[in-house]
Order: structure tokens, then sequence, then C-alpha cells
């Protein structure tokens, strides 16, 4: 995503059209959690089960805001049977994440302030209301461009393995598209 962002930005600065305008930038594809993570454990080499069907097996977290962003209506609820930010606080995760630390070299730690990167962890991944933006007031101006969201999170995990922030993936670039469509 952080690629078409640039691009998009870039094309902006250049297309005299689109001066002065306040512009959304989306890829436009149909990218659900739910059906990304098979794919992110495949990259790992780690297990997957699907969530348990059992709604009492959920925690509910109820949106502070009253009234909520959209202005009406009662306040967002998200069910998750677990939330990142208190995951991140077990013992036994910071085991863990200290265990890959040293086997990688990693230099980075989510866990340094857990509130804050795995509180924003929890309202980006678990609410269940779907992130997207109309796209076009830029296609209007011209705008055509597009970054496939599962190639953009390899390439960013990849990255984020070269800095030593992630543990390195299983996968190879050659296997990273075997789990979706391909073009």
């Amino acid at each position: 995503m952080a690629t078409l962002i640039a691009y998009h930005a870039e094309w902006a600065a250049l297309t005299p059209a689109a001066a002065d305008q306040a512009l959304n930038i989306s890829d436009s594809s149909q990218f659900t959690w739910v059906k990304f993570w098979p794919i992110l454990a495949k990259w790992y080499e780690i297990p997957y089960t699907a969530p348990n069907p059992d709604t009492n097996a959920y925690n509910l977290l109820e949106m502070p805001l009253e009234p909520p962003p959209r202005g009406f209506g009662p306040r967002g609820k998200i069910y998750a049977s677990f939330f990142f930010a208190s995951w991140a606080q077990k013992a036994e995760v910071l085991t863990a994440w200290e265990a890959l630390r040293k086997k990688y070299g990693l230099v980075q730690s989510p866990f340094n302030d857990t509130l804050k990167t795995f509180g924003l962890i929890d309202g980006e991944i678990l609410t269940p209301w779907p992130r997207s933006m109309s796209m076009d007031k830029s296609r209007k101006l011209g705008w055509h461009g597009y970054v496939d969201t599962k190639d953009a999170i390899f390439e960013t995990i990849t990255g984020l393995s070269e800095l030593k922030m992630v543990p390195p993936m299983v996968a190879s670039k050659g296997q990273r598209n075997g789990d979706h469509s391909k073009r």
C-alpha cells in the first residue's frame, strides 16, 4: 500500500488538474483480514485454524464515542476472541519475541509501548466494518494506478525483515502468489 501511496502522490504532484485537491488513495482490492490470515500463515509456514463459530467465545469491545463518528446511531461494536493489546502483554508472548529477537538479530521491538502499537492494530484489524474509499475523483482526473494488496504486504514484510524489524518469511517471492488468484 505504501508503494501505491507514493505512486499516487507523485501522480498528484505532476498532474495540474490534481493541484490543491483532497484525494483518497486505495487499491480497490476486495481485501479482508479474515481471508488474508491463512495466506500470512502459509508465508511463515505456521498453522492456521478458522475462527470459532461459537459466539460465546468472543469478547465485546464497544467504541467509546457517543455519538459515533457517523453522527447518529449506536456505538460501533467489535466482537473478538482476543485483542492484540492484551495478547502483547502476556509473558509467553514477550518470551517468544525475545527468542525471535535473538535468533534473527531483530533490532526493533513493537512491545516497548504495547497500547500504542497493538491498540492501533486492534482498531485497524479487528473492526468489522469495511475500509473503503472512493477513487472516483482521482480516476476522473486520470489516475489509473494499481498495486495488489497481498503483493504489497509481502514486499513490506520482506523489507521489514531486511531491516531486522520482523522475522523473515519462509515463502519466497515465487511462492507468495500461490494462495490467491493469479493474473
